[in-house]
């Protein structure tokens, strides 16, 4: 019989995207709350709130949205997946579609702003 015991890797993927969930969501509060306590976040990339406001507040609310909802499957189904007991997740597949339209929208997105205009 196979004794069960967490896959470290695993357990660490869950984490890193468990904090990416969080990190989205303190964003969105930001983003939300313009003026609130959670305005000396910007402090650590004063760029990233132009880039923001570039795009619009709404979008990128449901920009932060969509990628800490995608951060939050792929950290449940991890850890849900983290025992090694020989069977299969049932949030394989979503882990698999959450980070897939992660790492796509990483990898567009430096092409993409090649076309954006620095007037």
């Amino acid at each position: 019989m196979r004794s069960r015991r967490r896959s470290t890797g695993r357990v660490l993927l869950a984490i890193f995207f468990a904090a990416g969930a969080f990190i989205c969501l303190v964003m969105m509060l930001a983003l939300a709350f313009p003026g609130s306590f959670l305005e000396s976040i910007w402090r650590l990339k004063p760029e990233a709130r132009v880039q923001f406001e570039e795009i619009g507040r709404g979008v990128s609310i449901v920009l932060m949205a969509a990628i800490g909802t995608a951060c939050a499957v792929a950290a449940v189904g991890l850890a849900q997946a983290a025992k090694d007991d020989g069977s299969r997740s049932e949030f394989s597949p979503q882990i698999s579609s959450a980070t897939r339209s992660m790492l796509c929208f990483g990898t567009i997105r430096k092409p993409l702003s090649v076309f954006r205009s620095e007037d």
